[in-house]
């Protein structure tokens, strides 16, 4: 169980790519109980828009939203990474409006959380230098 493996060395930070698809419920779980995990929706977006959507809605409820970075790639075409890129900021934006929509913040927080997900967070989880 990846449980005893982030036990085992809570001095290593565990990036769980691809939302953890098909278990992206239990990642919710490993990401909100042990603070070295966290959640990168790399590829997610391609294997199921409706799986990262729906994920993405549950995580903001019940995960630190500092811990989920919505876009990675592990492309080696530049035409894969936009293309991923494209679907990555529509399925956020699905996610982010229906919580403006259901009234849990307004657009300007979804502004800020979206800057979040696709900048700040993968900026630090992955300790990148310069500006952010």
């Amino acid at each position: 169980m990846l449980s005893n493996l982030f036990l085992e060395y809570p001095n290593v930070d565990f990036d769980i790519f691809h939302i953890g698809y098909p278990y992206q419920q239990v990642l919710s779980v490993l990401a909100k109980t042990f603070p070295n995990v966290y959640i990168d929706m790399c590829w997610a977006h391609i294997i199921s828009p409706t799986a990262s959507i729906n994920a993405l809605i549950e995580w903001i409820d019940s995960v630190s939203i500092n811990k989920i970075s919505a876009f990675g790639g592990d492309y080696c075409f530049i035409d894969g990474v936009y293309g991923h890129r494209y679907l990555a900021r529509i399925n956020v934006s699905k996610s982010l409006a229906r919580k403006v929509e259901d009234g849990v913040f307004d657009i300007e927080k979804a502004k800020e959380i979206s800057m979040m997900l696709f900048y700040n967070n993968p900026f630090k989880i992955f300790k990148l230098k310069g500006k952010i």
